[in-house]
């Protein structure tokens, strides 16, 4: 599927909020307003142009938020199908959110050490929590 095949389908969602409330219909050349949410609404909508793949991702309900008032739902669409295409790359790692520090941990042990042992890494984590500072691994840290 290409990109000009998906903004050009045609696809209206309106979706009920309550029996006396319907919000206005989700097209692809609207502006993201300021009320965007990452609902059910709008994964209707999306997976109605682009597919039954689509999902909400981290990456994608970020683009969103950052960019309300100033690109479309096409927009929108365009940066998922990038989006895409870079986690098939070869080379490419996701970026873990800066709240995900234990993950980030284990990540970074693992690219120093990839013959290391989980049951090492937990250990070594624990350690390190149980210290002052920051909780990010160093491959120079001792236990």
């Amino acid at each position: 599927m290409n990109l000009f095949s998906v903004l050009h389908k045609p696809i209206s969602v309106s979706i009920k909020k309550s029996i006396s409330q319907i919000t206005s219909p989700l097209i692809l050349n609207k502006i993201i307003l300021a009320n965007y949410r990452s609902d059910e609404e709008h994964r209707h909508f999306f997976k109605g142009v682009i597919g039954d793949k689509f999902k909400f991702t981290v990456g994608f309900m970020q683009f969103c938020k950052e960019n309300i008032g100033r690109k479309t739902y096409a927009d929108a669409v365009a940066w998922w199908l990038d989006e895409q295409k870079r986690k098939n790359a070869p080379d490419y790692k996701p970026e873990i959110a800066p709240q995900f520090e234990y993950n980030r941990f284990i990540h970074a042990y693992f690219e120093s050490n990839p013959n290391g042992k989980l049951e090492e890494v937990i250990q070594l984590w624990k350690e390190v929590k149980s210290k002052e500072g920051d909780n990010v691994y160093r491959p120079n840290t001792e236990g």
